[in-house]
Formats: C-alpha cells, sequence, structure tokens
C-alpha cells in the first residue's frame, strides 16, 4: 500500500504592541499565509491559535481560529485584547 502525503507550507502573519502600559488593553492579530501557492483537496484547513504570556491577561475576541481557504487565502485574520498586566 501506497500512502501519498503532502505538506502546506504557511507563514503566521502576527501584529502586536510593541510597547505597552499597564492597565491598557490592545488588539492582537494573527492570520495566516502559504508561502507557495498549492491546492489540496479539503476546501478548507482550520488553524486553531493560542497565546500565552506571563505579561498580558489575553481574551480572544471570537473562536481564536484562522480558516485557511484551499487556494492559499484565509477568510480573515484571528483577534484578541491583550491587556498588560506588568
Amino acid at each position: 500500500m501506497v500512502m501519498e502525503t503532502s505538506r502546506l507550507l504557511i507563514k503566521p502573519v502576527i501584529h502586536y504592541p510593541r510597547v505597552a502600559q499597564v492597565g491598557k488593553t490592545y488588539l492582537m492579530t494573527i492570520d495566516i499565509q502559504t508561502k507557495e501557492i498549492f491546492s489540496w483537496q479539503e476546501e478548507e484547513c482550520l488553524i486553531y491559535c493560542c497565546v500565552s504570556s506571563n505579561s498580558f491577561k489575553i481574551n480572544p475576541v471570537s473562536e481564536p481560529i484562522v480558516i485557511l481557504h484551499r487556494l492559499g487565502n484565509s477568510y480573515g485574520e484571528s483577534k484578541f485584547l491583550l491587556e498588560a498586566m506588568h
């Protein structure tokens, strides 16, 4: 039995504040781009995002998922609110 596998090369695109003040809230976004044009069998690929930090309280704005379409683009970024703790 021959099993065919393929890899999808992706690049995360992450935007977050470089400087923060304690008590203020900031937006962090995560999106996904493919590193090459590649089409796979499934229509969509769900990529779950997880963010952790000792310096920020983190709350996802909605479901922390980026949905990547098989033609290489996402339907939109995942958003998180970061509250600077210390």
